[in-house]
């Protein structure tokens, strides 16, 4: 087990106050994905304010990409360089937690904790930029890429469906040079699992691809009075969920984790007319390789126009396969690397069960062409924490924030 200086949770410590700052000002001022412009002009101006005033202590390189702001902070051309990663952007819920730094913008929340994210890893950075490590006698072990991103939340939805990590890894190069990177999410679950400083994570897959289907069908619909006349797509859709409700246990294994759940359906217009169309989706999560993932949604295509055949004259006016986060694939040698890591600094590190929830830091590792990395959480459920993530109550323990400090700190200096 790695040995621990216990100088690095007072430098953690020191940055609580300037984390709990940051988190602050970005809370008020959250934005949309892919319109986080000014949050990273605020956080590329503190880097450079440090820079400024700590000019001799690391070198700093600072980079706008497509998908977000990277900071390269270098130490040495003998060691290996990783990426640390944050999120930062936010989402259409309107506030109600009655906090002093509750949102400024109308109809936009930080509610899965981007905010404290990116106030984490630039609270680390700060000690970094400042030269802490050094006054403590503590050195880095790999050059850093801090990577502040956009979009990570709502892939396939306008004003750009691509989210910003699959655009860091498949446009920006952000992986180019990078032996591993790594992931932390704040975890504000009232369920058990997100107990405030409890550190949580898993070797393989630990978060879920996050699919949408969606078909659209029109028929040449009626009278109530005559339906054998006419053809009523409401009818259509009724068949569709029929043979939807039972296609995971049809297809799929029933010890892999996958839910296919009927979550909007538009069709009809009046009380005595036989709908013309119809339009319905589904939200699909599984644990597969992408691949798998995406012809299981091939399949349900086929056995929806199966269903159409019995409706001679209706028609599939529009078919979506909205692939969403592929599944996140935590490599097992980084898991146990931190997992060892917190131990040894005498911090609580806990088995998480997968989830299926998306996070679109799968394109960062292995599993989606990238490389050896983990995604982790950090719990942060405490009395006064409200809702869960997505909720217009999410308000996590502030108390255990920079934990999040010293969890990149045990990294960058092991």
């Amino acid at each position: 087990m790695p040995n621990f200086n216990p100088l690095l949770r007072s430098i953690a410590r020191d940055a609580e106050d300037f984390v709990l700052d940051t988190r602050h000002i970005l809370h008020q001022h959250p934005r949309l994905r892919w319109n986080e412009d000014d949050s990273l002009l605020f956080i590329q101006g503190e880097i450079e304010r440090l820079q400024a005033e700590n000019p001799n202590t690391v070198g700093i390189n600072i980079k706008w990409c497509e998908g977000g702001l990277v900071v390269d902070l270098d130490v040495s051309g003998q060691y290996d360089r990783i990426i640390l990663r944050a999120d930062i952007d936010a989402l259409p819920i309107i506030e109600a937690t009655g906090l002093p730094c509750e949102s400024r913008m109308p109809g936009i929340m930080h509610a899965c904790g981007h905010d404290i994210h990116s106030a984490m890893l630039l609270g680390f950075a700060k000690q970094v930029i400042e030269g802490k490590l050094g006054l403590n006698n503590v050195e880095l072990k790999h050059n850093l890429r801090l990577v502040f991103q956009r979009a990570e939340e709502n892939p396939g939805t306008a004003p750009r469906p691509e989210s910003g990590g699959e655009v860091m890894v498949k446009e920006d190069g952000v992986l180019d040079g990078i032996a591993s990177a790594y992931g932390l999410h704040i975890w504000n679950n009232p369920e058990g699992t997100g107990v405030p400083g409890v550190f949580y994570g898993r070797s393989g897959a630990i978060m879920g691809n996050s699919g949408r289907f969606m078909v659209k069908i029109k028929a040449r619909g009626g009278h109530v009075m005559k339906p054998h006349t006419g053809i009523n797509c409401r009818r259509i859709a009724d068949m569709i969920a029929h043979v939807m409700d039972t296609f995971v246990a049809r297809h799929m294994n029933p010890l892999d984790p996958a839910t296919l759940e009927p979550v909007i359906e538009n069709a009809g217009t009046g009380s005595n007319i036989l709908a013309q169309q119809a339009e319905i989706w589904y939200g699909f999560r599984t644990m597969l390789p992408r691949d798998e993932h995406m012809a299981m949604m091939d399949l349900m295509e086929k056995e929806i126009r199966i269903v159409m055949q019995l409706f001679p004259g209706a028609e599939i006016v529009e078919v979506k396969k909205i692939g969403g986060h592929p599944a996140t694939i935590n490599s097992a040698l980084a898991v146990k690397g931190v997992e060892d890591i917190l131990k040894g600094a005498g911090e609580k590190f806990v088995e998480h069960p997968p989830i299926l929830g998306g996070e679109d830091f799968a394109h960062y590792l292995e599993g989606m062409n990238g490389v050896p990395g983990g995604f982790f959480f950090l719990g942060s459920y405490g009395k006064s924490s409200g809702g869960d993530h997505h909720t217009p109550t999410f308000s996590p323990d502030e108390s255990i924030f920079w934990k999040g400090v010293l969890f990149w700190l045990l990294l960058a200096t092991s």
